[in-house]
């Protein structure tokens, strides 16, 4: 789950032409000390279409578009489709679901999971909901429940470069983690914000064990392609 995100974006790949981004085309140029972040410079406008390139460990690409409506949803449409909701909620913006068609699931949390807080700090800030994760057609019922928790914070400053260019940016650290009955997951990112413009640029780990037992590790960069763009296209 990126940190975190919720409208079906239909049509908006053809803004994500080009040759995939080389891992090579993300390099952090120079680190310092933790500041502040608002909301308003981690959360894109309503109606901004951004195109990101995902390259794992193995040299595979992916290519997600991500965007976010007025009605409080952020969608990502690409290999990985879903859409997230969000509601505000004391200390900022929370997210009560998740919809993913590719793995027919329907995830709730409740209450709803802090994702975006009104300001991040270097001190942690910790959210906890109790989450259940239904098959998308109703009729089938609960696959899972368990705990969630999303802990975050900024843990830094950083020069980067990216396929847009070279930004001063504010560095988040997050930690998802979900403890279901079977299986425990946890989402580990570093996600490089540029005060003005959103975040440039992720470097994620996923982790997944079942009875105990490792059976998923996935580590991976994220950076973005095109600047704002209206809906439909892309800068």
């Amino acid at each position: 789950m990126r940190v975190i995100a919720s409208a079906i974006l239909l049509g908006l790949l053809s803004a994500c032409n080009g040759a995939p981004v080389p891992q090579a085309d993300f390099a952090v140029i120079s680190e310092g000390a933790a500041t502040s972040l608002e909301l308003c410079d981690l959360m894109p406008p309503a109606g901004i279409t951004s195109c990101w390139s995902s390259i794992d460990a193995d040299g595979a690409t992916e290519i997600t578009c991500a965007l976010t409506s007025g009605d409080g949803t952020v969608s990502y449409r690409g290999p990985a489709q879903e859409t997230q909701h969000l509601v505000e909620a004391p200390g900022g913006l929370a997210l009560t679901l998740v919809e993913s068609p590719r793995d027919d699931a329907v995830t709730s949390f409740d209450p709803p999971l802090l994702a975006y807080p009104e300001r991040l700090v270097a001190e942690w800030i910790d959210a906890a909901a109790a989450m259940r994760v239904n098959y998308i057609d109703p009729a089938r019922g609960e696959r899972d429940a368990g705990k969630a928790s999303l802990r975050s914070r900024v843990s830094g400053t950083a020069r980067v470069r990216t396929p847009m260019g070279e930004f001063d940016t504010v560095v988040i650290e997050s930690v998802f983690t979900a403890h279901l009955r079977l299986a425990t997951a946890e989402n580990i990112a570093e996600v490089y914000v540029a005060p003005g413009i959103g975040p440039v640029a992720e470097v994620l780990k996923r982790r997944v064990w079942v009875l105990g037992l490792p059976i998923q590790s996935r580590d991976a960069v994220v950076v973005r392609r095109n600047g704002p763009g209206p809906v439909g296209g892309g800068a």
